[in-house]
């Protein structure tokens, strides 16, 4: 990925002022700075979820500075958010496979339907998610309600659901953001232990 002079005002606030920096294949990168620093607003930026007002972003040599939210994850690129986002009312396996469905092929005739085709994309959709929540040590409570989750839970359960889109760059905006000491050893080891398999 590589951000060129990207800029963002809000009226007569410069918000994002000339950033540029390349993250390379494999590499982990971090944007450190005080809060109000504009670390959020770049990954809006990055992500499409607000535009640029000068400057441009590649990802794989692809312009998508003017590309929308979704066009952009479709590419391979996942965020989660300093504020969390979840469906607090749907299950920790229906936020996992929800993010997953960007994958299915089936329309939604054929699920209503229950077609076989159907039926085995969603049994494929539910195992991957009951994986990624596995990987971030939350497959025993997949079945309780995101909203009823401790706070460190609900953000491995983030991380689980940004890692349901496939990602090939995958931002973490304030991961440990609220956590406790102990949350923090346990998100730290599950990066570690990723990082390791992959």
């Amino acid at each position: 990925m590589e951000v060129q002079g990207v800029t963002r005002r809000f009226g007569g606030l410069i918000a994002v002022d000339d950033v540029n920096f390349t993250v390379s294949e494999h590499e982990i990168f971090g944007l450190i700075g005080p809060n109000g620093a504009g670390k959020t607003t770049l990954f809006n930026l990055i992500t499409g979820l607000i535009p640029v007002s000068s400057g441009q972003i590649f990802y794989r040599g692809q312009k998508i500075s003017n590309l929308s939210p979704y066009q952009i994850a479709g590419k391979g690129m996942a965020r989660t958010f300093q504020n969390l986002r979840l469906f607090k009312d749907l299950s920790a396996l229906e936020n996992v496979a929800i993010a997953l469905d960007i994958h299915n092929s089936t329309n939604l005739l054929s699920g209503i339907l229950g077609l076989p085709g159907a039926r085995r994309e969603e049994e494929r959709t539910y195992g991957e998610a009951r994986d990624l929540l596995a990987l971030v040590g939350l497959k025993d409570i997949e079945n309780k309600k995101a909203g009823s989750f401790a706070y460190g839970d609900q953000r491995r359960l983030e991380i689980a659901r940004a890692l349901a889109l496939r990602p090939q760059v995958l931002l973490l905006d304030e991961p440990a953001a609220g956590l406790n000491p102990t949350e923090k050893v346990t998100l730290g080891q599950l990066g570690a232990s990723h990082l390791c398999n992959e």
